[in-house]
């Protein structure tokens, strides 16, 4: 029986025939961070480990409080360029560089196939170039950090048969809004989502990013 997407990547990450249902741990190729990372930190510092398993493998980005709005604010930013610095990030992109989902994306460090872990949800937007990215708390991201690896129960997919060209005046966005409107918003929890098809296949990159980015909405792992 063959596998979907999903499960092929979790087979690659994991070094095991890994299929729905299966609890797997696997590598992760990427971790995606923003001003979180000092929560991350700081349970780093905790547990006495004061290095990460590979400092090229994280992105880090100041997006979600800059400009800082005050001064305790603006100090944790300070702490976090520290952070990056004691750690040896290379891929580290501060304020008014953009989003870090973005950045990431725009700066070609995803590749299909990939599976990346982040602290922010809207981290499945790879989904967009092939790739399984899902999000973690801050505890599961520093025992990424130390490890460069991390369980996952590999989930069921649903597959989205796109056909046919987008009306004038409607955008990739209503594909999921109108999903979300047939299904509801929880359809999707704990599963994966997988686009396929004409329609898909007509998407530019941007738009595939817009679709992939709103299927948290509907709890897609």
């Amino acid at each position: 029986m063959g596998k979907t997407i999903t499960e092929k990547i979790l087979s690659r990450s994991s070094r095991r025939d890994a299929r729905k249902g299966d609890v797997v741990i696997s590598d992760i190729d990427l971790v995606i961070t923003h001003d979180g990372l000092d929560s991350v930190y700081n349970i780093l510092k905790t547990e006495g480990i004061s290095s990460v398993w590979d400092n090229t493998k994280i992105v880090s980005s100041l997006d979600h409080n800059t400009p800082p709005y005050n001064e305790r604010v603006a100090a944790r930013l300070l702490h976090m360029r520290d952070i990056v610095k004691e750690l040896g990030i290379t891929h580290y992109y501060g304020e008014n560089t953009g989003i870090a989902n973005q950045i990431a994306a725009e700066k070609g460090l995803i590749k299909p196939g990939m599976l990346i872990a982040g602290i922010d949800s809207h981290v499945i937007t790879y989904g967009a170039f092939c790739a399984a990215s899902t999000s973690f708390g801050f505890t599961e991201i520093a025992y990424i950090f130390a490890n460069g690896k991390i369980w996952l129960k590999v989930p069921p997919s649903i597959k989205f048969e796109l056909s046919g060209n987008l009306s004038r005046r409607v955008m990739s966005k209503d594909i999921l809004l109108e999903i979300a409107k047939t299904y509801g918003m929880n359809f999707g929890n704990y599963k994966a989502f997988e686009f396929s098809g004409k329609g898909a296949g007509q998407l530019t990159m941007d738009s595939r990013m817009a679709v992939t980015k709103m299927c948290m909405a509907m709890g897609d792992k």
